[in-house]
Formats: structure tokens, sequence, C-alpha cells
């Protein structure tokens, strides 16, 4: 699934960065000197959850724009909506760029990911 989400944004022309899970996310963030536009994330992922993910950057000071995706969780909408916007699975790839579009207040790509 990162995969496929990571070639839809990229066709779409949006600069993009992989990580296999939370952890690896957040090392991905604190490395890079400029911080991500978007960071899309499914709510469930092992580690850490996409949730715990926002709640981390919100406690260090930052707080970017955040997706999540999600096809089951425990999470109500309400609690993913604190930090960012959910897109329920299954999405087809014109409702993902256009959820990423809507979470970056923008109606073209060309922003960077993670």
């Amino acid at each position: 699934m990162r995969a496929l989400v990571a070639t839809i944004l990229i066709e779409a022309h949006y600069l993009v960065m992989v990580a296999r899970n939370g952890e690896e996310g957040l090392r991905l963030l604190s490395a890079e000197a400029e911080p991500m536009d978007l960071i899309v994330t499914d709510l469930v992922m092992p580690r850490i959850t996409g949730l715990a993910l926002a709640r981390t950057l919100d406690e260090r000071g930052s707080r970017p724009k955040m997706l999540f995706i999600s096809g089951y969780s425990s999470h109500t909408p309400a609690e993913a909506a604190v930090f960012g916007e959910l897109l329920p699975k299954p999405f087809t790839p014109a409702q993902l760029i256009a959820a990423v579009a809507h979470a970056l207040g923008d109606d073209v790509g060309d922003e960077s990911l993670l």
C-alpha cells in the first residue's frame, strides 16, 4: 500500500519521501532541514500509530499538516481531525490526489510529502 500511494503521488508531481513505519518517519523528519508540507500516514502502523506520530510531532513543536488513511481503526474520525484529515480505505487514485490537494489547501501538486 505504501509503494502504491507513493507511486500515485509521484505521478501527480508531488515530491515524496517514504518511511516504512512511524519510527523511521520520525527519523526522516528530524534529519530534514525543511519541514514537510504534508505527512500522509496510516492510522494503524507497527511501532507508532499515525495519531502517536502526530502527537509526537506536536509535542516537539512541529505541527505539520496530516492526512491519515485507514481501512480500520479503533480511532474515530474526530480523533484524527484533531491533527488532520482522514481518507478512508479503499480509495481511488483520484480520491487520494484530491485529499492531498485539499489537505494542502491546494488544487495542484508539486508539494513535499512524507
